[in-house]
């Protein structure tokens, strides 16, 4: 049987940051699992916002040609997909949501071109962390995740939410936050912890 392609998204502006070290364990957990790994850092990328020109309505692709290739790529053939953002005012944050608005083509090829996705089963995870003690922000923010994978077809495996993570360095520091996210990329390379 073939490794479980799983990509990892980082959406971070900050290189190193917490939500990045949150989604290196879990990718780490995943490649442990048998997983074959691909990482895309959004902020190496360089991608357009959406112009709701209506051109992927019509054709079931982007007219845009930019960074979002190398995304779309991944999205097209991965198994598992997890994307990692802080949360910022309740939201992800701006580099995910661009990248977000930018998958349009699946919404038109799901409602409105009638298209099957093209990796159907896929399973998706949403891995994020904030500075706030609770998770009073977390519900808005999973929601735009939970829509995305919706638009892709992907099975939405939960989130693993770390709060009170807000200067660099806490992830690491925190007393299971990297031992709960190498378990949560297993899942999401196919093994349970059963």
């Amino acid at each position: 049987m073939a490794s479980p392609a799983v990509v990892g998204i980082y959406t971070s502006p900050r290189k190193g940051g917490n939500s990045d070290t949150l989604l290196d364990a879990a990718l780490d957990g995943a490649a442990d699992a048998g997983g074959d790994i691909r990482r895309i850092a959004l902020r190496d990328l360089a991608i357009e916002g959406c112009r709701n020109c209506g051109y992927c309505s019509k054709h079931g692709r982007c007219v845009i040609d930019d960074g979002m290739a190398t995304v779309y790529d991944a999205l097209d053939h991965a198994d598992a997909v997890v994307i990692a953002s802080p949360i910022y005012f309740c939201s992800v944050c701006a580099q995910a949501k661009a990248m977000i608005d930018r998958c349009q083509p699946y919404w038109a090829k799901k409602f409105v071109l009638k298209q099957e996705p093209a990796t159907p089963g896929r399973r998706g995870g949403f891995v994020c962390c904030g500075g706030f003690p609770d998770d009073r922000f977390l519900k808005c923010t999973e929601q735009i995740v939970k829509t995305l994978y919706f638009v892709l077809g992907s099975r939405y495996e939960g989130c693993l939410f770390v709060p009170k993570l807000d200067a660099r360095g806490d992830a690491a520091k925190h007393p299971s936050a990297l031992d709960d996210a190498r378990a949560y990329g297993r899942k999401l390379a196919g093994v349970s912890e059963g």
